[in-house]
């Protein structure tokens, strides 16, 4: 367990503009908040002393392409091939001589054939010949189109920190490696105490590492510690990794991140049913989902990776998956949001892991607390519904006075209240609707990406646009190659602007304002007050004084096998597809 305050030198691994014209800044020393602490608060300025232990030094620029360098009194060579761009004075042995550590690029122009690495760390000791320490980790990409962006830093009495990374102009595949945070003991026998490969952080969020480099478990070497961070909206998580440098090579403290993760959800358990944050606590349970997908490799989809590309495992996810979902639901419920409370239960599964029975027992009790339990009889329909390819509006549909419309490739039939089938006038029988979802531009709403290379699902229109949802994808999800069966289904509701009004996994996205009339097939009843989606532990059916559970009897069949499910006006009944046949579901007497 580690127990001291590391200060630590913090620098973007994106958004960086670095001027070779002017010095590095680092973007801050952190706050006294302890290593292993999950949340990462705003961080001072450079200047700020750090509260306690090494206080890391920025590396000073070159002029540039020069070969020939005084840094600190000291002139300094460059090998034939290659000219400075940054270095470090420190005293890295403690005998009261600087050594030097200079971060050198190759020069342009080299004679065809000779392969020189792009970038190159080099040691300068006192009275000693120069040697290479680190050179550019062959996955940073390199070459034209490319450029290296790189920081050098003293983070240890003992040890360097680099972070250099490729900016190239054309794109690269997602979630390939761009740069490398290696922490150096450049007198050390072997200098390298460890390495981590980054890829470019996902659309929308902003990735920055930070580390520190201190002995923390008094045996004469430093230790590495690295914190994640992870800004989505200008709000920003964190969660710290470590490692100890031990004679057989770096030794990493399993226990991390895990600990640091578990702790940030506890947290938002913790005030979840205070409705004052409430908004807030609901955010961070999405921007805590996204860091654990970039950092833990059982998210599917690591951006983060250790020295020899493997994804890194996150220990003890239980205690980070079951507070978040808790503090999900009981966030919601604060808020008045009922729909959502029972969207998130019906979701348990899709990040990491489920949560345990224990704990889906007891958040069930609140969730049917907050509604009025409505016992309901089911009828099956003799029918065979239009079943096109998803997303799609359902074949069931419900005229004002509740019969109910069951539209199949021969037609449209109409169904009274018991389930049987009623006689129409040819001349007078209802029009098919259209199933298929489509905006006012004409524009077909044609699937859902559960994305693996962002971190929100995306809803596709025919011709390549794409609408990004406030919804994140599930994780490992398609991205470790299983088989996804998302509940509940997709259920649209309208579609007046740009973006569809729908059900997704529970959740009710881009909603419209009701104006308008409602297209048949819609989770939606015809008078526009009530909503209808299946959960868990029955069918929620909003609108009215209190939303209601409509729960079928043991003989009827399970919520979890529902879909296309549609509402009657005044909540009379409920009709959805179980297995493909239709059944109605009207309250018991």
């Amino acid at each position: 367990m580690l127990r001291r305050s590391w200060p630590l030198l913090c620098w973007a691994v994106s958004g960086c503009k670095c001027d070779s014209e002017k010095p590095y800044t680092p973007f801050g020393v952190a706050s006294t908040t302890p290593a292993s602490a999950a949340v990462v608060s705003a961080a001072p300025s450079a200047s700020a002393p750090a509260p306690s232990g090494f206080v890391p030094r920025k590396a000073e620029l070159a002029p540039g392409g020069v070969k020939s360098w005084n840094l600190g009194g000291t002139t300094i060579e460059a090998p034939a091939d290659r000219h400075f761009e940054q270095g470090v004075v420190a005293d890295l042995d403690g005998d009261g001589d600087n050594e030097i550590v200079a971060w050198l690029l190759a020069n342009e122009g080299l004679p065809p054939g000779k392969l020189v690495p792009a970038g190159e760390l080099w040691l300068f000791p006192p009275g000693a010949p120069a040697r290479p320490v680190l050179p550019l980790p062959s996955f940073v990409p390199t070459g034209p189109g490319c450029k290296l962006v790189t920081r050098l830093f003293q983070t240890g009495p003992h040890s360097v920190t680099l972070d250099t990374r490729a900016r190239c102009e054309a794109a690269l595949m997602p979630r390939v490696p761009v740069g490398a945070l290696a922490i150096v003991a450049p007198l050390a026998d072997e200098p390298q105490i460890h390495l981590l490969r980054y890829a470019a952080e996902a659309p929308g969020e902003k990735l920055e590492l930070s580390a520190a480099s201190e002995d923390h478990d008094d045996d004469g070497k430093d230790d590495a510690l690295v914190r994640v961070s992870l800004t989505v909206a200008n709000k920003t998580a964190g969660a710290a990794l470590s490692w100890f440098d031990r004679a057989a090579g770096a030794s990493r403290d399993k226990g991390e991140p895990g600990r640091s993760l578990a702790r940030a959800a506890s947290r938002e358990s913790g005030r979840a049913k205070t409705k004052k944050v409430a908004t807030e606590v609901i955010e961070r349970v999405a921007l805590l989902r996204r860091l654990a997908a970039l950092l833990c490799a059982e998210g599917g989809a690591p951006r983060l990776l250790d020295r020899d590309g493997s994804a890194l495992r996150c220990d003890g996810l239980e205690g980070f998956v079951e507070p978040l979902l808790a503090a999900e639901i009981w966030a919601n419920l604060a808020a008045g949001n009922v729909l959502e409370a029972f969207a998130a239960h019906s979701r348990d599964g899709w990040y990491f892991r489920p949560a345990s029975e224990r704990q889906r027992i007891a958040l069930e009790k609140d969730l049917l607390a907050a509604v009025v339990k409505r016992p309901v009889q089911a009828r099956s329909i003799s029918a065979t519904p239009a079943q096109p390819q998803r997303p799609r509006f359902s074949p069931l549909s419900f005229e004002p006075d509740g019969t109910l419309l069951v539209q199949s490739r021969d037609g449209v039939t109409r169904f009274g209240g018991d389930g049987a089938a009623l006689e129409t006038d040819p001349a007078s029988a209802p029009r098919p609707w259209p199933l298929e979802i489509v905006a006012p531009s004409g524009a077909r709403f044609s699937g859902v990406t559960y994305a693996c290379d962002r971190s929100e699902i995306v809803l596709n229109m025919e011709g390549g646009r794409e609408i990004v949802t406030r919804l994140l994808s599930p994780r490992p999800g398609l991205c470790s190659g299983n088989k996804l069966q998302p509940f509940p289904e997709l259920a649209p509701i309208a579609f007046v602007g740009r973006e569809p009004d729908i059900l997704l996994g529970g959740s009710r996205l881009f909603p419209s304002d009701g104006s308008g009339a409602l297209p048949a097939g819609a989770a939606r009843s015809a008078d526009g007050r009530h909503l209808v989606v299946p959960t868990r532990l029955g069918l929620l059916v909003t609108g009215g004084d209190k939303p209601e559970l409509w729960q079928p009897g043991e003989d009827g069949p399970q919520p979890t096998a529902l879909s296309d499910c549609v509402v009657a006006n005044e909540r009379r009944a409920v009709a959805c597809l179980a297995a493909g046949k239709p059944v109605l579901f009207s309250p018991a007497p």
